[in-house]
């Protein structure tokens, strides 16, 4: 009965294992120890001296303390090889049947070539040295990459730094010049062109301060470009109405869009209220789910039939093909301009400012 549970359990074993009694007698064997173990056979039949090198008396004495024992007692044994050198095997041995009327107790040996299991343990040492070299060599290009990076974000953020503090540069020689012209139309004609100027200042100084370089919050942009047109008008007696919501713009809109919102409020303040007329300018910029923007600048002034086109509305109609966005207008009473356009670089900015 023993032996056939023995081969129930042992068959699909990968590891060798015998059935020995105290006195030494093989009773049975798996097929991995068969294949492991010259002279032994599946059935049993021979000693375990036969097979072990060792003196019999360190045989005996280790099987012994076994019988009295099923928690497994480690042991090794040294393999004859008549054919090659001496193998050491790591056994581990517990009683599976205990001894009773003059019978020798049984024991179950499960058996490791000690040479193989080094050999077993150097190749995974060896395996775990190289995914640990692995994956410090990807740290370090990781490391490299990062600050690749960081340096090429410096760079750009004192590129943007150097073109704001040119531009403002700029823009203060048209302020000097505005005070030191007599002549109103000339004025009036510097002042459009510093606004021109002071968008990209906005734009420059928002992408310094962002943190991607890559992008910029439309809604920062336009609270401060609006608030800087409205005041260069001084105009008490036209209200400004603001509804942007927190949106992420590219760098590649942000410049066109910020000239064509200050071409679009210097129109409505010059043009929509005259004679001192009170009235409101509304700026919306509306986000939707597939990329698009729309842009919709208004007043509830006297009206588009009365406002005379002049270049401000040409520049827009050149920027919005440049932000390949379409241009509507209409009003009576009021005037309104609806710009709808894809800024394609947004996807890629919001992106990269999620992984960040």
């Amino acid at each position: 009965m023993a032996g056939l549970d023995f081969h129930a359990f042992a068959h699909a074993d990968p590891t060798p294992i015998l059935l020995v009694r105290t006195d030494g007698l093989i009773l049975a064997a798996n097929p991995a120890a068969c294949q492991a173990l010259p002279g032994v056979r599946r059935d049993g039949g021979g000693q375990l001296a036969d097979v072990v090198n060792d003196p019999p008396e360190t045989v005996g004495h280790y099987l012994a303390r076994c019988s009295t024992t099923r928690e497994g007692l480690l042991g090794a044994f040294t393999l004859k090889a008549p054919d090659g050198p001496f193998r050491r095997l790591r056994c581990d041995g517990a009683v599976a049947e205990p001894a009773s009327e003059g019978r020798p107790a049984v024991i179950i040996l499960r058996c490791r070539d000690i040479q193989a299991a080094h050999e077993k343990f150097v190749t995974l040492t060896q395996k775990i040295a190289e995914q640990h070299a692995e994956i410090h060599l990807r740290a370090t290009i990781q490391e490299r990459l990062e600050a690749a990076l960081t340096e090429k974000e410096i760079l750009l953020r004192e590129v943007h730094h150097r073109v704001k503090n040119n531009l403002q540069v700029v823009a203060g020689l048209f302020t000097m010049a505005v005070a030191r012209e007599p002549d109103e139309r000339m004025r009036r004609k510097l002042v459009e062109a510093g606004n021109r100027v002071e968008a990209m200042v906005s734009v420059q100084r928002l992408l310094y301060q962002a943190d991607s370089v890559a992008a910029l919050n439309a809604a920062n942009l336009l609270a401060e470009l609006c608030k800087s047109i409205h005041q260069s008008y001084s105009l008490a007696n036209i209200g400004l109405v603001l509804d942007v919501p927190p949106t992420t713009i590219s760098l590649e809109a942000a410049t066109p869009l910020g000239l064509v919102v200050n071409e679009l409020l210097s129109n409505a303040f010059k043009h929509a209220f005259p004679d001192g007329q009170a009235g409101t300018v509304r700026v919306r910029l509306t986000p939707s789910p597939d990329g698009r923007l729309e842009l919709l600048v208004s007043d509830d002034g006297r009206g588009m039939a009365a406002s005379p086109r002049g270049m401000g509305l040409t520049l827009v109609e050149g920027l919005a093909m440049q932000l390949d966005g379409d241009l509507e207008t209409g009003g009576n009473p009021g005037t309104w301009v609806r710009l709808i356009f894809k800024d394609t670089g947004r996807s890629a900015a919001t992106k990269t400012r999620r992984s960040e």
